[in-house]
């Protein structure tokens, strides 16, 4: 995905900032002089970006991920399900068998072709165009990388 220290549109026309902070309507106003189509002209630093993006996961994917799960969870295993929900909204672990599953498996055994299964459902984007769904690599790179923390531990994770 981009990264900027302006307001731009992501793919689905949200004004976003930085690391993917999605900027509200509401809070538009507070963003203008970040926001070329506002004529702002101002950046955010990277050490901006970075305490915005640690804000975004604290706040919503951490959020979303402690509510859901009843087990107990690896470190590992619990920021890759963050890694995935603030890549793919709140609404994903609801959608997924994801939750269900690792719900079932107290012991932590799980089987990593159900995990790895469910994590690559993911890898797809609905076009509306098309009325399609469609492979995206750079979602398929992801979930790699989020299966690889979920199941060895490697953060490798790229923006």
């Amino acid at each position: 995905g981009r990264i900027s220290g302006q307001v731009f549109r992501d793919t689905k026309g949200s004004l976003t900032i930085g690391y993917g902070h999605y900027i509200k309507e509401e809070e538009k106003w507070n963003w203008a002089a970040y926001d070329p189509e506002q004529g702002g002209t101002r950046e955010l630093s990277i050490a901006e970006m970075e305490a915005l993006f640690r804000q975004d996961v604290q706040r919503l994917a951490e959020a979303d991920v402690k509510k859901r799960f009843s087990v107990p969870l690896l470190q590992q295993e619990y920021d890759a399900l963050v890694d995935f929900t603030f890549h793919r909204g709140a609404g994903a672990l609801r959608d997924s068998d994801l939750e269900g599953y690792i719900n079932s498996v107290p012991d932590g055994n799980f089987d990593y072709g159900v995990i790895q299964d469910n994590f690559m459902k993911y890898a797809f984007w609905f076009n509306r165009n098309t009325n399609q769904w469609e492979y995206v690599e750079g979602f398929a790179k992801r979930r790699r990388e989020e299966i690889d923390m979920f199941r060895y531990g490697r953060y490798t994770l790229h923006s």
